[in-house]
């Protein structure tokens, strides 16, 4: 809808605290009415009518938001921040930042991803304080044994950072590495 606007030459504008829409009931083979069937021929018909390229990458975060769309503009790849309510052919999700009190949309981050989709966490720091202050230690353990079991691969920044989390057992490759 909205790259049909900015194409037509009009601009939106964000107000806040303000909504004001009308909606229809879903239509038999409408977006809304199965739009989970049909979702990913969908993204990429409307992709090649707007000469958007189909990215391998998507970039998530929900504690360093203007960090992970840095890294996405970096990386060539997609930044969304929940990319797992739609199915969808990413070959490796990027998660910057695992923080506490948003561990459920972290989880739902990688929920729909493809058998063949790489998964990795960027540990950034304050998510390791909160991580080590702010969980009971069989709830840690049970947190760290899901993660090496189901993630391709955990960064860190640092060496420091790196043994901290090794401490409690999760697994992680330092980057970017030193030379």
């Amino acid at each position: 809808f909205w790259l049909r606007i900015v194409k037509a030459g009009h601009k939106g504008y964000f107000m806040q605290n303000y909504y004001s829409y009308i909606a229809e009931y879903p239509r038999s083979g409408g977006l809304s009415y199965d739009s989970a069937q049909h979702w990913i021929e969908r993204v990429k018909q409307i992709r090649a009518n707007n000469s958007i390229t189909n990215k391998e990458i998507v970039v998530s975060s929900f504690g360093g938001v203007y960090f992970a769309k840095t890294v996405a503009k970096l990386l060539d790849a997609d930044f969304i921040q929940t990319p797992s309510f739609k199915p969808h052919e990413y070959k490796l999700i990027y998660l910057l930042g695992f923080y506490l009190s948003s561990a459920p949309q972290h989880s739902a981050v990688f929920q729909n991803a493809p058998k063949d989709c790489k998964k990795a966490i960027h540990w950034l720091g304050t998510d390791i304080l909160q991580l080590l202050s702010q969980l009971p230690w069989l709830k840690l353990k049970k947190m760290v044994e899901a993660l090496n079991s189901s993630m391709t691969v955990m960064f860190t920044e640092s060496e420091a950072k790196q043994k901290e989390l090794a401490e409690v057992g999760l697994k992680t490759e330092v980057l970017p590495k030193s030379a």
